[in-house]
């Protein structure tokens, strides 16, 4: 009898990876051992002390994917650092745009800390994108690699040196490459973060990132070192804090279903990723609306309580299959979907084909706001 043949590449974002190729990048990026430094939320009270206070700078915080990069010679290295990249291995192969730069740094070793981020080629407007897109998909899209994070250099530790002195090399070793015409500067795809330290650069960043429609501001300690996190996911701290327009400005909100929840990774991973929301048509049909996440960990324990202790929803395969479609979500990194009951309020600037962009986790509202009340565009 003829033995099956097994499997022995694995699709990634549209390209065939062999899998022993993929098993070596994991554990060469394990052995790293890197885990990011992360933004901690802002407190709404204390907003007015980040802009006052001489000790923190600022950059616009972009809505893209934290990667970690590493150059060893000629061989360029890039992982998604919230998941140690251990999954995917090495991403870089789906960007031979940012691994052309990247090989033109004039450094022998080197390891960054970056935002991959997406932006309409014709309006060159930001767009939040999976760091998995396809080379199809992303077409219309040019990529751009945010450093804003230096964490070694030519064998010698930085991480341990100064905010304000790491970004002036991240900014030295980037002009280096346009002073010596490697490459055009408004052809370039590598940006290092632009950081300012006085009150009025601040507050002026703060009023591009309100008009332009952008993520927010990173308030960052000028003299902190890289603060790194374990294991168990990132770091968060008060050397870097974000603050979201959402946050502080008048943005809609909107009440949806709790329908069920996604798998945590890092220091989430005993509870859940993100909440998966629903809202009902004028037909009473049950549709997907988005997912969210951003709230504290108390508030994530107790919501993960409630879904763990809630009646699970069995119905048809076919009804989850159209629901999920579009969503992004994998039915693999579905956690638990659950009977409609819970219900949250969520906070959104934008909202495209039924969908809320990014929205924001408020407060659960399962005793004051029925779950047959929450409808699309608020229809009783």
């Amino acid at each position: 009898m003829e033995e099956k043949n097994v499997k022995d590449t694995v699709k990634i974002a549209g390209i065939e990876i062999p899998i022993e190729q993929l098993q070596r990048e994991r554990e060469e990026i394990e052995a790293y051992g890197i885990y990011p430094m992360l933004a901690k939320k802002i407190n709404p009270q204390k907003i007015e002390d980040y802009f006052i206070n001489p000790e923190y700078g600022a950059q616009i915080k972009f809505n893209g994917t934290g990667v970690f990069i590493r150059k060893i010679f000629n061989r360029i290295t890039m992982w998604v650092a919230r998941s140690c990249g251990q999954k995917t291995g090495n991403i870089i192969r789906h960007y031979p745009e940012l691994h052309r730069e990247l090989l033109l740094i004039p450094c022998v070793t080197l390891t960054l800390h970056a935002e991959l981020t997406f932006h309409d080629k014709i309006t060159m407007k930001e767009h939040f994108e999976n760091a998995f897109i396809t080379t199809k998909n992303r077409e219309k899209y040019k990529v751009y690699l945010r450093i804003h994070d230096i964490i070694e250099c030519d064998g010698e530790e930085i991480w341990a040196e100064p905010y304000f002195e790491r970004i002036l090399l991240i900014e030295k070793i980037l002009s280096h490459m346009l002073e010596k015409e490697l490459i055009h500067a408004l052809d370039t795809h590598l940006r290092p973060a632009y950081f300012v330290k006085s009150e009025e650069a601040k507050r002026a960043l703060y009023t591009i990132v309100l008009k332009n429609n952008l993520e927010g501001i990173i308030f960052k300690r000028i003299c902190a070192p890289y603060n790194f996190g374990d294991e168990n996911g990132g770091s968060r701290s008060d050397a870097c804090i974000k603050l979201k327009p959402m946050y502080t400005e008048n943005q809609d909100t909107a009440d949806c279903i709790i329908i069920g929840c996604t798998e945590g990774l890092g220091r989430n991973a005993e509870t859940f990723g993100a909440l998966i929301l629903a809202q009902l048509t004028s037909k009473d049909d049950l549709i997907y609306v988005g997912k969210t996440a951003g709230m504290t960990d108390a508030e994530r324990k107790r919501l993960y309580t409630k879904i763990m202790a809630a009646p699970k929803e069995y119905v048809e395969a076919d009804f989850w299959k159209k629901f999920f479609k579009g969503s992004g979500i994998p039915k693999k990194k579905i956690k638990r979907l659950i009977s409609p009951n819970l219900t949250c309020e969520i906070k959104f600037g934008e909202r495209k084909k039924r969908c809320y962009v990014n929205p924001n986790y408020l407060r659960e509202r399962t005793e004051e706001k029925q779950w047959k009340q929450c409808r699309v565009n608020g229809d009783q």
